[in-house]
């Protein structure tokens, strides 16, 4: 925090009840009206560079059949884990 906003805070302590409450209000406003862009204020994008953003990070598309891959990888996984817990209990069993 620079110097001035220090000096400007021990101010704002020594204020009567009142007079902070009015302080706090204005700077919830400020902030609520700095920290919440419009919609206008983002960027627009259209449903194809969406799917052109989408397929080139993941390698799917919503109509390439990216759900079957989706639930072929989580399959693949939950068997892996399996494999693996499987492989402890035997490991475990002979110890």
């Amino acid at each position: 925090m620079t110097a001035t906003a220090e000096r400007v805070l021990r101010e704002i302590r020594q204020l009567p009840p009142a007079e902070r409450n009015e302080i706090w209000e204005e700077l919830r406003h400020l902030v609520l009206d700095l920290s919440a862009p419009s919609a206008t204020d983002l960027p627009q994008v259209s449903n194809e560079e969406f799917e052109a953003a989408l397929e080139e990070v993941t390698g799917c598309t919503s109509g390439s059949g990216s759900l079957e891959r989706l639930l072929q990888d989580r399959q693949r996984d939950r068997d892996r884990e399996q494999s693996l817990l499987q492989s402890r209990a035997k490991d475990q069993g002979r110890g």
